[in-house]
């Protein structure tokens, strides 16, 4: 059923893109097509379904114009020089969602697996593209890799990870998640079933899947740095995503961005504040 569910809903977004693609589009209507359309070119590609590959391959074929366009409309954000602080910032965030999508996008159209030459012979990779969940899979219980994955297939799984890591957060941040169901009324005197703020690192199953996701990570790192040593110490963006990951993973992100917030509105935080405690500790 599930897997019905996501080919159909894969299947919408394919039209859907395609038939965008008749369509005059301002700035904002073209950073949503490339981003949709670079959404539908990875869950095609990357499905385990040799038929949806195929349409994954026609599909990829629209990116590399609109990171063209992109990269035109990047030029255009940046001649705003007489903003104000507020539209300057709005402009600056743009500015980076357009970068970041057409270096994606470029990511992806580069990825292509290709066939090694050896003297007069073409050796073809003998083993098959997993999917994302494959190779999740895998990483997680096997800490291992396979050898031809790219280096585009690797910063999405390092994606994946994060979303891994906030589905734990918001698990075991729920106080019922430690409450033990009883038939009858009992007196509360656990801080996590009785509502109370949980400090994450003090629950052991969270720690070690978080552990567990640092272990993954650097079973992606050290294959990135055999990369870099055939390189002759050239790195490429797969290491500063794999150092970055570690802080997405370890760093309370939501408890910095609300105190940041906060102190942007002018408040003053008080040094018991959960929040600042959270970042403190």
């Amino acid at each position: 059923m599930k897997h019905i569910t996501t080919a159909s809903i894969q299947e919408v977004l394919r039209r859907c893109v395609v038939q965008a693609q008749f369509f005059d589009m301002d700035q904002h209507s073209l950073l949503t097509t490339a981003q949709a359309t670079l959404l539908c070119t990875i869950g095609l590609l990357f499905s385990g379904q040799d038929t949806q590959r195929q349409q994954g391959l026609l599909v990829r074929a629209l990116l590399t114009p609109q990171a063209k366009q992109l990269f035109s409309q990047m030029e255009d954000t940046n001649n705003k020089y007489n903003a104000t602080l507020e539209d300057r910032w709005r402009t600056w965030a743009l500015s980076g969602t357009l970068r970041r999508t057409a270096y994606c996008i470029l990511q992806r159209s580069c990825g292509k697996r290709r066939p090694r030459h050896t003297g007069t012979k073409s050796i073809r990779f003998s083993s098959k593209m997993p999917s994302l969940a494959e190779a999740n899979h895998r990483l997680h219980l096997k800490k291992r890799q396979e050898l031809t994955l790219g280096e585009f297939t690797r910063i999405l799984i390092i994606h994946s990870l994060y979303h891994w890591c906030w589905r734990l957060q918001n698990h075991y941040s729920n106080p019922l998640t430690h409450y033990t169901p009883v038939s009858s009324r009992m007196l509360i005197i656990d801080d996590g079933a009785s509502g109370r703020k949980i400090w994450l690192a003090e629950v052991g199953d969270f720690s070690r899947w978080r552990d567990s996701l640092c272990d993954s990570v650097d079973t992606i790192h050290w294959q990135a740095i055999s990369v870099t040593g055939a390189r002759l110490g050239s790195e490429y963006p797969l290491i500063l995503h794999c150092h970055f990951s570690r802080m997405v993973i370890l760093a309370p992100v939501q408890e910095i961005l609300t105190v940041a917030k906060r102190l942007k509105d002018g408040e003053t935080l008080p040094c018991n504040a959960s929040d600042v405690s959270t970042i403190r500790k």
